[in-house]
């Protein structure tokens, strides 16, 4: 017989990991392409040094805000986000127990496994299109939406400033 804590633990754990923050959703697959990370607004923007943020810019900055995604090679099928520039490629992106982003020397802990389901997916140098960056099991997205505003977690909720469009780089 199953008790009432076990009961609420596996509820809230099936809850977690079913919740599906893109309806009729595709996975990309990004093919190792160096690629652009973009909002409504603006587009993702990152020093090459370890501990700096996720920023957002204004359309058009330079080559240095390149990103690789890669597949984890985990049964979850999370992603790996790095930095081009980082040519030693040991820098992920990590998200903190407070929601903050960043990228850290590799680890082997979790932190840098993240999610993404998209609307669509490989359609002329757009690899994917109204995707939803999240982490797995806790349901809190990659959130973000105007230029000069540091990239954090929040709970998912569907809104634009949790959005992302991927470009491949020429």
């Amino acid at each position: 017989m199953i008790s009432c804590m076990h009961l609420f633990t596996v509820l809230a754990l099936l809850g977690a990991t079913i919740a599906n923050p893109v309806r009729n959703s595709c996975t990309p697959n990004f093919q190792g392409n160096a690629l652009k990370v973009y909002t409504s607004s603006a587009e993702w923007t990152s020093y090459n040094s370890d501990g700096s943020q996720v920023n957002l810019a204004g359309f058009g900055a330079g080559s240095a805000n390149q990103f690789l995604v890669e597949f984890t090679g985990q049964p979850t099928n999370a992603y790996h986000i790095k930095l081009v520039a980082n040519t030693a490629r040991n820098l992920q992106l990590t998200a903190s127990n407070y929601g903050e982003l960043s990228f850290e020397e590799t680890t082997s802990n979790g932190s840098q496994d993240f999610m993404i389901e998209c609307n669509r997916c490989s359609d002329s140098g757009i690899e994917g299109q109204n995707c939803v960056i999240f982490r797995p099991r806790t349901n809190f997205c990659v959130t973000g939406s105007y230029p000069g505003q540091t990239l954090f977690l929040a709970k998912c909720d569907g809104s634009n400033a949790q959005r992302y469009t991927f470009v491949q780089v020429e």
